[in-house]
């Protein structure tokens, strides 16, 4: 009686991994050409939104304190500040807003515009944590 044996699967494409210098991966890393987000707004107005850096995330992080069991609490302001500090007028480095307007963007209804500026901040933070944490809470304080 004659076995089939299994036909072998073909052979596994071979993976090319360029190998790049410590040089060209701290050149990636360190480019700041990040092309810039724009938000149109509905009258037509252009905003810009730029990305935090590495310290104003951790910052993020550590402005709403602990709680009694050492776990972060989000800055109930989070979202006005994060308004405030990461949008621009196009192309220059004029905020919209200032430190001083806190109260102003914090009561602002969340629609329209505000609402754009939110979602476009939270994609250009592109952090987990900060998204889930910061975005949902303010959601949530806004819908109470």
């Amino acid at each position: 009686m004659a076995t089939s044996t299994p036909e072998s699967a073909a052979p596994a494409a071979e993976t090319i991994t360029k190998m790049f210098s410590r040089d060209d991966i701290r050149s990636a890393l360190l480019d700041v050409s990040i092309t810039p987000t724009y938000v149109t707004l509905p009258n037509g107005a252009r905003v810009e939104v730029r990305a935090p850096t590495l310290a104003e995330l951790a910052a993020y992080r550590n402005e709403g304190g602990v709680d009694d069991e050492g776990k972060p609490v989000v800055d109930p302001d989070q979202m006005a500040k994060g308004i405030i500090r990461h949008t621009f007028i196009p192309d220059t480095d004029e905020h919209v807003f200032e430190e001083a307007d806190l109260d102003v963007v914090r009561n602002l209804a969340f629609h329209g515009g505000i609402k754009q500026l939110v979602i476009a901040i939270g994609k250009v933070m592109s952090e987990e944590e900060v998204l889930d944490k910061g975005v949902k809470s303010a959601v949530k304080s806004l819908e109470a």
